[in-house]
């Protein structure tokens, strides 16, 4: 246990430093926000070992946000990040009938889950979303540590919980 939270450590060390760096390099401000979200989702996706166990590696961009595959092509996991907030969220991808069957067992699912999420069902779009969120900044070096614990948590929450209920 102790190499694994020396590892994480070390990560976030890393982190923090490639974040003060790219924060004051010179480039436009886009550069230095791509350049952020990136450092942001490498550090969750390759360096928590909870993550790791449930999510086989994903390419990351510059973007804010992140696909994680739930087993299925009719529904994913989003994990984005921004300046106001971090969200994780379930992606339905055209499939109202699916966002319905998930909405008749949301006191059940949010039991499981242990946490509330804010059910849409987006009538004038294709897609529904599910989703949980929280204050944060991805500039915000310091509060990081929580962030990335919060993105472990649920996202894993997420996997182990809703394919069960979709069936």
């Amino acid at each position: 246990n102790f190499e694994r939270y020396a590892f994480i450590s070390l990560a976030m060390s890393i982190f923090i430093e490639l974040n003060y760096f790219f924060r004051s390099a010179a480039d436009g401000p886009s550069i230095k926000t791509s350049r952020c979200y990136y450092f942001f989702h490498v550090v969750i996706i390759f360096v928590f070992s909870e993550f790791r166990k449930y999510f086989n590696r994903h390419k990351v961009g510059g973007r804010y946000f992140v696909d994680l595959p739930l087993g299925s092509s009719q529904y994913h996991i989003v994990l984005t990040i921004t300046k106001e907030q971090a969200g994780a969220e379930i992606y339905i991808n055209d499939n109202k009938e699916l966002f319905k069957t998930l909405l008749g067992k949301k006191d059940v699912i949010e039991k499981e889950l242990g946490f509330s999420m804010d059910w849409q069902l987006l009538p004038e779009k294709k897609a529904s979303c599910i989703v949980a969120t929280i204050p944060a900044d991805y500039t915000d070096v310091e509060g990081s540590k929580e962030i990335f614990k919060w993105y472990c948590e649920k996202a894993v929450g997420i996997k182990k919980t809703f394919p069960k209920y979709a069936e």
